[in-house]
């Protein structure tokens, strides 16, 4: 099953075994320009590897901000193999860039099953639209294609549905992805109310994944 387009971008899952919703086991490759991204393995984790796709589902860009926008491909993944792999200092340009502040997504080895041989990054452009730029690791030949807005989230959530519809499992995110941002934010401003010091920036994430529960509980 291919959710989205091959030859702009899309998601490909086929499912191998399920244990009652807890062990989920299948294959995923993503597609862009008829390409299929991936190792050939057969195998992997269904709701870990959709668990990581989503990352960026979970926050809306806070970030006009057109740094990224203006590096080329070549120089966005010397950037982030730099920020993730070397000891140089690029905090203070991750700072003033409002990194933080803006949905991305690497993946990279050993980082995800079924992706060893590529290093992918999905990075959002200022206009709500994303950047897809991928490397394999045993060439220097740099990839990229542009994405319009809401496209890369459609093929994550389709993915998600679907999986739920075969299998029962329901990820928790999933319920937080189908909010519209006002409610997640009512959500995040509860929170706050008793946890303040999760309003500072680097603590984001742990605001984001509190409201998620408090969400959860309330289903």
């Amino acid at each position: 099953m291919i959710f989205g387009i091959p030859h702009r971008f899309g998601i490909e899952c086929s499912l191998m075994r399920s244990y009652q919703g807890q062990s989920i086991i299948g294959d995923l490759w993503l597609w862009a320009k008829d390409l299929r991204i991936g190792d050939k393995v057969s195998g992997v984790d269904l709701p870990l590897i959709l668990d990581k796709l989503a990352g960026p589902l979970r926050i809306k860009d806070r970030c006009q901000d057109d740094f990224f926008d203006r590096l080329t491909k070549e120089q966005v993944v010397d950037f982030f193999k730099k920020l993730i792999f070397t000891n140089e200092k690029v905090a203070e340009v991750v700072a003033e860039r409002g990194l933080l502040f803006r949905r991305y997504l690497v993946i990279s080895a050993p980082d995800l099953e079924g992706f060893d041989s590529v290093f992918l990054i999905l990075l959002g452009r200022s206009d709500g639209g994303d950047r897809l730029i991928w490397k394999w690791n045993e060439t220097e030949t740099v990839h990229e294609f542009h994405l319009d807005r809401g496209e890369y989230e459609a093929c994550v959530l389709s993915c998600f549905d679907w999986l739920e519809e075969q299998t029962g499992y329901r990820s928790p995110q999933r319920s937080w992805l189908g909010l519209q941002e006002y409610q997640r934010d009512e959500l995040r401003r509860a929170i706050l109310t008793q946890r303040p010091q999760l309003h500072k920036p680097e603590n984001w994430e742990l605001l984001d994944q509190a409201a998620i529960e408090k969400l959860n509980k309330r289903l």
